[in-house]
């Protein structure tokens, strides 16, 4: 490992409060208690706010130097004068966990003047947790569960939504619903910190050989829904998938070749994932071909185009390029 020290034990930081805080979303899986709407889209649930709560005392408690930043917290324009930040998004993809599927994760990120320095993401419900830091690269493990072979099963995952689809399946079908005991998180998370962490090396964005085309591509269900993706390839297979960190993490593990969301997104959404991606091998940037620095006055990013592999990015963004031209085009008189 080449990072300083410092990081490492940020980065430590930043799992064990990820994973401590996954029990609030186990609690509130199918019970969700209260739930209100920032806006008609934009739901936030009484686990939102209680790992919102957790993660702002453990973090800013044990790095009061670091600013702050979270959907869930009102907004300090403080966070601007500080050298590091913390971008949080409590549970990304709260949709989809209010709906019963378990397409969510809690994002932890750290940004340093301005760029990504690390990133901690954990779905509580299935126990992957994924995690990277700036040149040193990305890692994954289900916790509680021995080789887990993400790729493989989700694989297995995207044949199921195929074959129910083609069958009549609502949107979403063929995706697992979590039950059971809450997983052993917080007692086995001890068994790999201080690595070494070679074994959970994550390679799946890396370009690897073969003929670098895209073949599938995570998409959100209300995009598909939407009929904003349509013009996508045909065959290109479309993999539904909530939560936008977790379908970065899907490009990182090499669940699929590539994400692409038009819609925008936030600071929070992508510090850590994108961090993910890269350190993995991949190619994230917004609908542009660009990324802009971190922990901005506004913190939007114009949507996400990630892949494994330039080639495959650069295939994308051009596709990407035609849908919105087409888009924007002034429909026949």
């Amino acid at each position: 490992m080449s990072e300083p020290r410092d990081r490492v034990a940020d980065l430590e930081l930043a799992i064990r409060a990820t994973v401590r805080a996954g029990r609030h979303v186990r609690a509130g899986f199918g019970d969700p208690g209260r739930v209100e709407h920032k806006t008609p889209d934009q739901p936030v649930s009484e686990a939102d706010l209680a790992v919102d709560r957790e993660l702002r005392e453990t973090l800013t408690g044990e790095r009061p130097s670091y600013g702050w930043l979270s959907e869930e917290t009102e907004d300090d324009a403080e966070r601007l004068e500080r050298s590091c930040v913390w971008i949080v998004d409590p549970i990304d993809g709260t949709r989809s966990f209010l709906a019963g599927y378990p397409d969510c994760v809690i994002s932890v990120g750290l940004a340093e003047r301005g760029e990504a320095a690390l990133g901690v993401l954990h779905n509580a419900l299935t126990g992957e947790l994924y995690w990277a830091v700036r040149g040193a690269g990305a890692y994954g493990v289900r916790i509680g569960v021995r080789d887990v072979d993400f790729e493989a099963e989700a694989e297995a995952e995207a044949e199921a939504q195929v074959r129910a689809q083609g069958a009549g399946g609502a949107s979403g079908a063929g995706h697992r619903r979590v039950e059971g005991p809450a997983l052993p998180t917080e007692e086995t998370v001890e068994n790999f910190l201080g690595g070494p962490w070679g074994r959970y090396t994550l390679a799946g964005a890396a370009h690897g050989g073969g003929p670098q085309r895209v073949a599938s591509v995570l998409v959100s269900r209300s995009e598909m829904d939407s009929g904003a993706l349509d013009g996508l390839p045909s065959e290109w297979r479309r993999i539904r998938r909530g939560s936008t960190a977790y379908k970065m993490s899907g490009v990182a593990a090499g669940v699929a070749d590539a994400f692409v969301s038009l819609g925008g997104k936030s600071e929070w959404d992508v510090a850590a994932a994108a961090l993910l991606v890269r350190e993995a091998g991949g190619v994230v940037t917004n609908l542009h071909g660009e990324w802009p620095a971190l922990n901005r006055s506004r913190p939007r990013i114009e949507g996400v185009v990630a892949a494994r592999g330039a080639v495959r990015h650069e295939a994308l963004l051009a596709r990407v390029a035609e849908l919105r031209a087409r888009a924007q085009a002034p429909a026949d008189e």
